[in-house]
C-alpha cells in the first residue's frame, strides 16, 4: 500500500502528462485552424467559379429574352443543374433574377458547399452568394464591314467569307434588343469600291457626264479568215490578282484571202458604273476637306456597292449573299471607306458623332477589315484610276490609314485569311488595334470562327456589377 500511494503522490507531480494534454489541445486547435484555411481557400476558388458561371449563364439569358422567369431557367440549366456534381453540392440552389430597371436584369445565387475539416467542428456547409448585374442594350455600337472580294477570293473563299459575314450579322442581332442599339455597314472592295450610282451628282464625288462617241476606221488591206488548219490546244497563263492561273484553248493557223479595203464603225463609250478613284495625298488617307471631291473612275467595274450603316439585318445578310468577286486588291480603298461610313459628315451622314454619348455611354465604333491578300494595286493620281503598281506606296498608305481610324477612336479587328505571306500579316497585326483584334484564319472554319467571336463582342449586352 504504501508503494502505491508513492506511486500516485509521484505521479501528481509529474509534468509530462500535463504536457500531452497541452499538446493534445493544441494539436486540435492547429488541425482545425488547418482544416478552416483549406475550406476557406476552397470557398474562394467556390466563388469565383460560380461568379464565372453566373456571369456567363446571365448574358445567355439576356441574349434570349429580357423576362426575368426566361432568364432564371437558363441559370438553372446552366449553373444549378451543374453544381452538384461540380462541387458536391447537395442542397437546393437558391436562384433569385429580378430587374430593378428596364435596362438592368440581376441575378443572385446561393448554394451551400459542404466543407471538409471544419465539418468536426460542427459546420457542415458553408453557404457562397454571388451576385450579377447585366446592361440591357446599354451601348450603342457602329460597325463597318470592310471586306476583300478581289478575284483571288472566287469560288469556295468567297462562299466561306459570305457564310462568316452572315453569321457574324446574326450573332450581333442574335438578341432582338441589338436593334435599337447595334448598326452595321457593309463595304466590299477590290481596287476600288462602288459609291453607288445614286451619288452621281453628290456634292463630294467629281464624275465626268457619260458621253459616247461614234467614229469610222477604214482598212485597205484588211484580210478576211477563209480557212483554218492545224488546230491544236495550248495552254495560256494570267495573273488574277496576284496568283497565277492557267487555263487551255484551242489555237490554229489561219488562211487569209486577198486584201481589201473595209470600212467600220466603232462607238466608244465614256460610263461611270459608281466606282471611286482617290483623291490627291494625303486626302485619301483622312475624313475631312471634302470640299475637295473624290474623283469618279470611269469605265471599271467595282461590283456592287456596299451598304451605310443599318440595323436591317435581313437587307444587309441579303447583300452579303449577293456579293461578287472583281478586280486587283488595294486595301486602302476599303480601308478609307469603312472610315467614311463612320464618321458622321459626307460623303455618308448616318454615323453619330465621335466620342458622343448616349445613356450615360460613349458610342462605340468598329472597323473590320478582312483580306486574303496583300496590295496588288496602288493609285494613278494623275490618271484617276488604282491601275499603278507602286506596291511599296500602296502599303505606305494602307499603314497611314489605320493610324488614322485607330486615332479616332475605332476599334480596328483585321482577318488574315489563306494568308502565308508573313509581311501581309505582320502589316495586318500592326494595323489592329491590340494583338487580341488580329485573326489569322488559316481556313474557312477558322474564318468563321474569328468572324462568329467578333460578333459576339458587338452584343450591347454587358455587365454592370
Amino acid at each position: 500500500m504504501m508503494v502505491t500511494r508513492r506511486r500516485l503522490q509521484q505521479f501528481g507531480t509529474h509534468n509530462s502528462g500535463s504536457v500531452m494534454v497541452t499538446f493534445a489541445i493544441m494539436a486540435a486547435s492547429l488541425i482545425m485552424a488547418a482544416g478552416m484555411a483549406i475550406d476557406y481557400s476552397r470557398s474562394l476558388n467556390v466563388r469565383t467559379s460560380l461568379q464565372n458561371d453566373l456571369d456567363s449563364a446571365m448574358l445567355a439569358g439576356a441574349l434570349k429574352s429580357d423576362d426575368t422567369s426566361e432568364i432564371a431557367d437558363v441559370a438553372q440549366r446552366y449553373v444549378a443543374d451543374n453544381w452538384r456534381n461540380k462541387f458536391g453540392v447537395t442542397g437546393p440552389v437558391a436562384i433569385t433574377i429580378d430587374k430593378p430597371e428596364e435596362s438592368l436584369v440581376r441575378g443572385r445565387i446561393t448554394v451551400e458547399v459542404p466543407t471538409t475539416l471544419m465539418g468536426l467542428a460542427g459546420i457542415p456547409t458553408v453557404p457562397i452568394t454571388v451576385e450579377t448585374e447585366i446592361q440591357m442594350a446599354g451601348e450603342n455600337i457602329e460597325v463597318a464591314l470592310v471586306l476583300d472580294v478581289t478575284d483571288s477570293m472566287i469560288g469556295p473563299k468567297i462562299e466561306a467569307l459570305k457564310s462568316s459575314a452572315t453569321q457574324l450579322v446574326e450573332k450581333a442581332y442574335e438578341n432582338e434588343q441589338s436593334r435599337d442599339h447595334v448598326r452595321i455597314a457593309l463595304v466590299p472592295f477590290a481596287d476600288y469600291v462602288n459609291v453607288g450610282e445614286i451619288n452621281r451628282n453628290a456634292s463630294w464625288i467629281d464624275v465626268p457626264a457619260d458621253s459616247e462617241t461614234t467614229s469610222e476606221t477604214c482598212d485597205p488591206n484588211y484580210r478576211e479568215v477563209i480557212g483554218t488548219r492545224n488546230c491544236r490546244m495550248q495552254t495560256f497563263t494570267y495573273d488574277r490578282d496576284g496568283i497565277s492561273t492557267s487555263y487551255e484553248a484551242q489555237v490554229c493557223d489561219y488562211d487569209y484571202g486577198p486584201p481589201e479595203n473595209r470600212c467600220f464603225t466603232t462607238t466608244y463609250q465614256n460610263r461611270w458604273y459608281g466606282c471611286a478613284a482617290s483623291r490627291e495625298y494625303p486626302l485619301d488617307t483622312m475624313d475631312e476637306q471634302w470640299e475637295q471631291r473624290v474623283p469618279g473612275a470611269m469605265n471599271v467595274g467595282c461590283g456592287a456597292p456596299g451598304m451605310e450603316l443599318t440595323n436591317d439585318d435581313a437587307a444587309l445578310k441579303q447583300r452579303i449573299d449577293e456579293i461578287t468577286t472583281f478586280g486587283n486588291t488595294y486595301i486602302p480603298a476599303g480601308l478609307f471607306w469603312g472610315l467614311t461610313v463612320l464618321s458622321p459628315q459626307e460623303p455618308f451622314t448616318t454615323a453619330k458623332n465621335f466620342g458622343e454619348i448616349v445613356e450615360n455611354v460613349p458610342v462605340e465604333k468598329i472597323m473590320v477589315l478582312m483580306t486574303d491578300g496583300a496590295n496588288t494595286r496602288s493609285p494613278d493620281y494623275v490618271n484617276n484610276t488604282h491601275y499603278g503598281t507602286d506596291i511599296d506606296l500602296a502599303n505606305a498608305r494602307t499603314a497611314e490609314l489605320c493610324t488614322n481610324i485607330k486615332a479616332k477612336g475605332i476599334k480596328l479587328y483585321t482577318v488574315a485569311f489563306d494568308v502565308t505571306d508573313n509581311a501581309l500579316k505582320d502589316m495586318l497585326r500592326n494595323c489592329a488595334s491590340s494583338a487580341g483584334q488580329f485573326y489569322d484564319a488559316e481556313d474557312a472554319a477558322q474564318l468563321e470562327t474569328a468572324f462568329t467571336n467578333i460578333g459576339a463582342s458587338l452584343s450591347p449586352l454587358r455587365i454592370a456589377r
